[in-house]
């Protein structure tokens, strides 16, 4: 072959080549613009912000109510407020007790307007801390929220403690008195008829009355603060309530005082 022809063949194979990256060129640029593109909105944009979730929509999903002595309910509320940019509605709310009744209104709650869900509590024969749940279904959304009330339901007759522990000493000095506060939980008068179920030989009992019907006080002295003795004195009262009637109280004197 000549060197003619072998320079005409690498300038016509030089030109195809020039030709095909002249073609695709305009291709190459518009990808490498795309790149540089999605990597600018990347650094500018680095976290996708996600869809508010649906339990937010309850301003406080736990309320905390307080019980009226001889009340037979509780009324409880929860507010509940729309997010976002559809029509909010209470599908259906469940129950973990018949004591906590909800009255759902299958309204329409509009964006950025507020609803609220009422229930009633029932506390019937429930007394002590009380924590019921109700668990909420919104149309269009799938989680489920749950929500919660607290309250406290005192009994007919309180105690301020409910077992006295004194340690055994090494001396027959005299035993150390120990109070206990007998209290109406719901106002209502009542009275202690007797103190039973205790020796005088172990422990010397006396009672006094701070508020007639209201408030009596009960003090328990070790009769020999160097014996190890145990005792269950019962409280009685003439309560209404039949589980207030015989209160229990442990009285322990022992050498190893947790």
């Amino acid at each position: 072959m000549s060197p003619n022809i072998l320079s005409s063949s690498f300038i016509q194979a030089a030109s195809s080549k020039q030709l095909r990256f002249a073609r695709c060129y305009p291709l190459l640029l518009s990808i490498l613009s795309t790149i540089s593109f999605l990597c600018s909105v990347s650094a500018e944009q680095p976290f996708v912000v996600k869809e508010r979730p649906i339990a937010d929509a309850f301003d406080l999903p736990i309320q905390r109510v307080l019980y009226t002595p001889g009340a037979l309910s509780i009324p409880v509320e929860w507010v509940y407020t729309n997010h976002w940019g559809i029509p909010l509605v209470i599908e259906r709310v469940d129950t973990d007790c018949g004591c906590l009744a909800p009255h759902v209104e299958h309204k329409q709650i509009a964006p950025g307007a507020k609803g609220v869900l009422r229930a009633t509590v029932t506390p019937g024969t429930l007394r002590g801390a009380l924590h019921k749940s109700l668990t909420v279904r919104f149309v269009a959304y799938a989680e489920p929220v749950q929500i919660m009330v607290e309250t406290n339901i005192p009994a007919a007759v309180e105690l301020s403690c409910r077992e006295l522990v004194w340690p055994v000493k090494s001396s027959a000095t005299s035993g150390d008195a120990q109070i206990i506060n007998v209290t109406s939980g719901n106002k209502a008068d009542f009275a202690i008829t007797g103190l039973l179920g205790v020796q005088a030989s172990q422990f010397v009992i006396s009672q006094k009355t701070i508020v007639h019907g209201q408030h009596y006080q009960i003090l328990v002295t070790p009769t020999n603060p160097t014996a190890d003795v145990s005792a269950a004195m019962q409280i009685r009262t003439n309560s209404p309530d039949p589980r207030d009637q015989v209160l229990v109280v442990p009285l322990r004197q022992t050498p190893s005082v947790p």
